[in-house]
């Protein structure tokens, strides 16, 4: 008997460290019966459940394969208080005699705020087991979705689901414009909440999540946050339902599942939403479906750590950022941008002209055997919106990195250094003049390159070219341009129409597509390289040459010294250089 005692003592212990419960008590559609009264679970302020009525109308769309939806009236104080049903309320658990039948998930606003759709549960049940892929590799490698319509897809027509909006807190307006523009392509909007830090906290960690309460699926914590809010519809063990309708219908996804703190509530003619703001991680959302949300407490979402320096030269103000981002692989692209793009607004705290200077480095697995850093700085400048242009490239390798087609890649780690001035640190080459015309192969040519910065007095930066020891006699004409520009040959070619960069694009590896992003010119260089026979007016320019010229375009170069590699140099400078001039030498 000792024995026995303590084995269900350990049982016991063990059951509640897995988070083992008893099956919950539902009942199917089958059994719901118009004029049937029940109760639903909400939280319309702080993080206090409430309850209030709900009356069962009938049930609609019912099939063989799937359960119909449950169509109800609710009321009662806590409605009266609300105005109807609320964005936000999407979630609450409904209940007939203690047993749960589903979720509340849409309604009829214009027509009855009163009336409600209730997500059958048994639907929402099934979410618990479809396959996890994007959460249980240690690899932390992902592979494509093939589940995503494997349930239920009834919709009902001319019914809004009752799901949150997407609420950016900590955005400025310029940033939540840009946001809504990159996800754009996604159908996905945001819904700017507050200027305030987002989600990074321990806000509602001594909560007990359970039906009824406060939850939010968070695609950004940190300085700021992106998410939906709504409710949780069951807990079971470590598992939880919620929403009872997409979030974005991403399928296999892994976001944050987060605590709220419901603010208030916010009710028009023809609109109505919770507002809150996340707080405490409980853990994942792993399946976003037709018929809810679902997630897992304790297990983390694979994330993006985005840190970020900023500095303001003009009001000599740093500040430092992070901002955890879940990686969905479609976007991540945009949505850290975006959040990079935030970060330097609300730093300057302005909006116009200005230069730039950006770096950061991204640390990867997957592009190469072992983990391999993606580096990159650059300058820029812009009239209009400098921290746009400055986010450019932070967005194109991005992109590459996330939607490449040769394999799936983790982003361990983003750091992030931006300067920003409101002065325009550009300059024009006005000539470039080597101190000899005359020379023989292998000999090395000191070229004088007069740069004039804007509204300041004239540079000179004297660059040595070294002559190819196989460069054959006769004229060799050299350009000299900014590092930004395209290459004259090139650019030729592409006004006719052929396109060799993208030609060569479609059979390089990754690791070479990464490598020629590192290396390809910098805004603020001064580049000297061979300048090939330039074609007679209706004339094509020589391919091969060409091609030539792109091959070695992106070479390796270390930025912080004169470097001669196939005929090219590369010099680094403080100003952003505009545009290109020729000069030639007689080769004996």
């Amino acid at each position: 008997m000792r024995i026995i005692k303590i084995l269900v003592i350990l049982l016991a212990i063990f059951s509640t460290q897995i988070g083992i419960t008893n099956a919950m008590s539902i009942m199917p559609t089958n059994e719901i019966q118009a004029g049937m009264v029940g109760v639903a679970k909400t939280v319309i302020k702080g993080s206090a459940i409430e309850e209030f009525s709900v009356e069962i109308v009938g049930v609609l769309n019912e099939s063989p394969k799937e359960e119909g939806y449950i169509l109800a009236k609710v009321s009662g104080a806590t409605i009266d208080q609300t105005g109807g049903v609320l964005q936000g309320m999407s979630g609450s658990p409904v209940y007939i005699n203690g047993k749960l039948i589903g979720a509340i998930s849409g309604g009829w606003k214009d027509i009855d705020n009163k009336l409600c759709i209730i997500t059958p549960i048994r639907e929402m049940l099934k979410l618990w087991n479809l396959p996890d892929e994007k959460n249980i590799r240690q690899s932390n490698l992902f592979k494509l979705d093939k589940n995503a319509d494997k349930i239920a897809t009834t919709t009902l027509t001319g019914a809004t689901s009752l799901s949150g909006p997407l609420m950016a807190s900590g955005f400025t307006p310029a940033g939540l414009e840009l946001l809504n523009e990159k996800l754009k392509p996604f159908a996905i909007s945001a819904y700017g909440v507050s200027n305030s830090v987002g989600g990074n906290n321990n806000k509602n960690q001594a909560i007990k999540l359970e039906a009824g309460s406060a939850i939010a699926s968070e695609i950004v914590r940190g300085d700021l946050s992106l998410a939906a809010i709504g409710t949780v519809t069951a807990v079971e063990g470590n598992k939880v339902l919620a929403f009872g309708h997409p979030f974005l219908r991403r399928g296999n996804v892994s976001y944050f599942m987060s605590a709220a703190n419901i603010i208030g509530t916010a009710s028009g003619l023809n609109n109505g939403f919770k507002i809150g703001e996340p707080g405490y991680s409980w853990g994942l959302i792993n399946q976003d479906r037709n018929m809810g949300i679902a997630g897992k407490i304790g297990q983390m979402p694979y994330i993006i750590p985005l840190r970020v320096q900023v500095y303001d030269k003009d009001l000599d103000l740093q500040k430092n950022y992070s901002a955890q981002i879940a990686y969905d692989e479609e976007i991540a692209p945009a949505v850290s941008t975006s959040v990079l793009y935030n970060f330097i607004d609300k730093t300057i705290d302005r909006s116009g002209p200005g230069s730039a200077k950006i770096q950061f480095e991204i640390l990867t697995r997957g592009i190469k055997d072992k983990n391999s850093a993606i580096v990159r700085e650059n300058m820029f400048y812009n009239l209009q919106d400098i921290g746009q242009l400055a986010v450019a490239e932070f967005f194109d390798i991005m992109n590459i990195i996330s939607i490449n087609k040769f394999n799936t890649v983790d982003i361990i780690d983003v750091k992030v250094k931006v300067e920003i001035e409101g002065n325009r640190k550009t300059a024009t080459i006005i000539e470039a003049k080597p101190d000899k015309t005359s020379v023989k192969p292998g000999e090395t040519v000191n070229i004088a390159v007069k740069l004039k910065p804007y509204r300041s007095a004239e540079i000179t930066k004297v660059i040595p070219y070294k002559i190819d020891k196989n460069q054959p006699k006769g004229v060799l004409n050299l350009e000299v341009r900014g590092g930004g520009l395209i290459p004259l040959p090139v650019l030729l070619l592409k006004q006719q129409g052929i396109d060799l960069v993208t030609e060569e694009n479609k059979n390089k590896t990754l690791e070479k597509v990464v490598a020629d992003f590192e290396n390809s010119g910098r805004n603020n260089e001064v580049i000297i390289d061979i300048l090939p026979p330039l074609p007679e007016p209706g004339q094509k320019p020589n391919e091969k040459v060409v091609k030539k010229v792109i091959k070695t375009e992106n070479k390796k170069i270390e930025p912080k010294a004169t470097n001669i590699n196939d005929n090219k140099v590369r010099v680094s400078t403080d100003y952003i250089i505009e545009n290109v001039v020729e000069t030639a030498i007689t080769i004996n």
